[in-house]
């Protein structure tokens, strides 16, 4: 059975020695390019977190100018939607909302209080 190939991994492995021995032959002129193309590239992503904002930001224009009756449909719409949605039990006390029925589900028996307790003072 052959021998399994090791992961190249470590610092001194083949691809990294290789990397780093082209790196140190390059000369000023590729540097500089490097140099700038890494600027643009990361230009372009920061151009695109920016439009990420603009977005958000317009969005939230929008919905302050919606008109009350949408609100209030929206709020129902989502009502309607948490109400009919199905409960996750597990920790559900520590994120209790009280917008979710959790009486309609069958696994949960929500009695009367019939037991008063005494408070007791030292």
């Amino acid at each position: 059975m052959p021998r399994r190939r090791r992961p190249d991994l470590g610092r001194r492995s083949q691809s990294n020695v290789r990397r780093a021995t082209s790196r140190t032959n390059r000369t000023d002129d590729q540097r500089e390019t490097d140099q700038e193309n890494c600027r643009v590239a990361m230009s372009e992503l920061r151009s695109l977190e920016s439009d990420n904002e603009v977005d958000r930001l317009r969005i939230q224009r929008v919905r302050a100018h919606q008109k009350q009756q949408q609100r209030v449909r929206n709020d129902e719409i989502e009502r309607f939607r948490k109400h009919n949605a199905p409960v996750t039990l597990e920790r559900a006390s520590f994120h209790y909302d009280a917008a979710i029925d959790y009486s309609a589900d069958k696994s949960i028996t929500i009695g009367e209080m019939t037991i008063i307790c005494k408070l007791q003072r030292r």
